[in-house]
Formats: structure tokens, C-alpha cells, sequence
């Protein structure tokens, strides 16, 4: 699927690692850092990307965590500002450095 992962596999992994994580922290928060995003639009899969945002997003509703998404902003907007909105629609903050 370009390069997207398969919602029940990434449900069941990432969810199952999250769940473990949690469980372990016991009382403590949990954080989860992606930048498997940025590794994908650096290849130029766009719509992976954004599948792959959107099912974050699902997973965020699942298990009610924080994530933190790293892109490179020079090789990923610089010509495409369709594509920054519709990374940014997908985020509630962005931080950029």
C-alpha cells in the first residue's frame, strides 16, 4: 500500500507495544516519537504519509497518548504546500526548529 502500514497489523504492534509500555510505566506517561513519517516523505511516498498520520490518529484514540512527529521541513515542503496542510490538519500542535 505505498509504503503505509496495514491498519491491523500497526494496531496490533504498535498498539501491543503501547499497552506494554503502559503497563510497565505503570503510573508514569507514556511518550511515543515517529519519525518513520519523515522517512517516508523523504522517499517521496505523500499519501503514505498522510495514511499513515491518519492512523496514528486512530491509535490515539485507542489508547490516548502523546505523539511526536519529526519531519525534515526542507525536503518535505519546500515545494508542495498542499502537502504541509494536509500534514498539518492531521496534528493538534506543531513546533517547528
Amino acid at each position: 500500500q505505498d509504503g503505509a502500514p496495514d491498519w491491523d497489523l500497526f494496531k496490533g504492534r504498535v498498539g501491543g507495544a503501547i499497552e506494554r509500555a503502559r503497563a510497565a510505566a505503570r503510573k508514569s506517561t507514556i511518550r511515543v516519537y515517529s519519525e518513520i513519517v519523515d522517512i517516508l516523505s523523504q522517499r517521496g511516498k505523500k499519501a503514505a504519509v498522510l495514511r499513515l498520520e491518519d492512523q496514528w490518529n486512530r491509535l490515539i484514540g485507542y489508547h490516548s497518548f502523546p505523539l511526536f512527529c519529526a519531519y525534515f521541513t526542507d525536503h518535505v515542503f519546500s515545494d508542495d504546500s498542499r502537502f504541509l496542510r494536509d500534514v498539518w490538519r492531521r496534528h493538534t500542535h506543531l513546533v517547528s526548529a
